[in-house]
């Protein structure tokens, strides 16, 4: 990338949501293509999605087939014929593998391979009613629009476990389970204590176990097991006609909390858990905050109510964060341009658009636009749409 190119449109970072935004662009005209550009520290598209895959053995997603970075909702059951049991019930949700060759396929046939740029962004400067978007490299590009969609964000780290982090005392003993590549666990017959109740916790429960490990699953509260984050009734106009005719903008965080929930297991993860459980290697406490880390030895004590468990790992699955006051290049943008909060969330245009400047966001701090799925695919093709339709005026329908 020369640094004197001007694009009409940057994406920062190539995960699944600006995939999708790029794709529903080259719908409307194929220039797009050429006319965007997507900065991320890895270089390619969907780089830290399958290395999250491949970390935590996930086999298939949470989201049906209908829901993928394609404008037409069957477009993947078309690419794949004769491959139906690569699609799991209850419904047609589809495999890790056959969704990642749709995706190549869509990022080809729509000529988006070599739009993505290696990089970080360091600094977004308004100019002339755009963006000059400069790099960490001290390269810089010129764009009359930019999208942020951060994925997952930064770890969420409890409060017990901080000062072993903080302190810099922290070792590959004690992880966040977005540093956890089950991959490169060698078998073992330690015990690993693993913090959290929700799907990731699971996945990685089941990784620990095939390998020989004891497994103590501690979680502060009561284990929840659905099969989608949010209801699919969040999706079309059964919850969202209400959403939408909310104007109190509090209202409609609770309602994202409400229909979200806290992190949430499947049954289907939780049954290939029970025989572990039967056995003895797994130990599953319910209501159980932990209250204390300390050293011991080698390995680790966790205080969790009266039971202290001894363990050689701590793998803490405690959920992610974001934090547009954490980003350095969004400082300026935050100053000049402020925008209302709430509960963490920002009051975006209608379009996803922040407040007075040409910056589109996606993902969950999308949230109080596209409402309860704003992080998952089905929010990623809400989201799409609505960009999609501000900065060409042409609708893409997401459903």
């Amino acid at each position: 990338m020369s640094p004197a190119e001007k694009v009409d449109l940057v994406l920062i970072g190539s995960g699944p949501h600006n995939l999708t935004l790029a794709s529903f662009l080259t719908q409307t005209d194929p220039s797009w293509a050429s006319r965007l550009a997507v900065i991320d520290p890895s270089g390619r598209w969907l780089a830290q999605w399958d290395r999250q895959m491949a970390a935590q053995e996930i086999v298939h997603l949470r989201s049906s087939s209908v829901h993928h970075p394609d404008p037409d909702p069957l477009a993947l059951r078309k690419f794949a014929p004769g491959r139906s049991l690569e699609f799991y019930p209850p419904y047609a949700l589809p495999g890790v593998g056959v969704f990642r060759e749709f995706c190549e396929h869509v990022i080809t046939r729509r000529g988006l391979k070599e739009r993505v740029f290696q990089g970080r962004v360091s600094d977004l400067v308004p100019d002339s009613g755009g963006w000059n978007v400069v790099l960490s490299n001290g390269e810089a590009l010129k764009a009359r629009a930019a999208v942020l969609a951060l994925g997952g964000g930064s770890p969420s780290i409890p409060n017990f476990a901080l000062p072993w982090i903080e302190e810099g005392r922290r070792d590959l003993s004690l992880l966040h389970s977005d540093e956890v590549d089950l991959g490169a666990l060698p078998p073992g017959e330690e015990r690993v204590v693993i913090v959290g109740s929700g799907l990731t916790a699971g996945h990685l429960a089941l990784g620990a176990l095939k390998r020989g490990y004891q497994v103590a699953l501690l979680a502060r509260r009561t284990p929840v097991f659905k099969l989608f984050d949010a209801a699919p009734g969040w999706i079309g106009p059964k919850y969202m006609t209400q959403f939408h005719a909310q104007s109190d903008w509090k209202k409609r965080r609770r309602m994202i909390l409400r229909a979200r929930g806290r992190g949430a297991m499947t049954e289907e993860v939780r049954d290939l858990l029970a025989p572990y459980r039967r056995s003895g290697q797994l130990v599953w406490k319910a209501r159980c905050p932990v209250s204390k880390l300390e050293r011991s030895g080698r390995g680790w004590e966790v205080v969790c109510g009266r039971k202290t468990f001894t363990a050689g790992k701590v793998w803490l699955c405690t959920g992610t964060q974001i934090d547009l006051h954490g980003l350095g290049f969004l400082e300026r943008v935050l100053a000049d341009y402020p925008a209302d909060w709430v509960d963490g969330l920002p009051i975006l245009e209608e379009s996803c658009r922040w407040p007075g400047v040409p910056l589109y966001l996606m993902g969950p701090l999308a949230g109080l636009r596209v409402g309860p799925v704003a992080r998952n695919l089905p929010g990623a093709r809400q989201a799409a749409s609505r960009i999609v339709q501000a900065l060409t005026g042409v609708r893409v329908p997401a459903n």
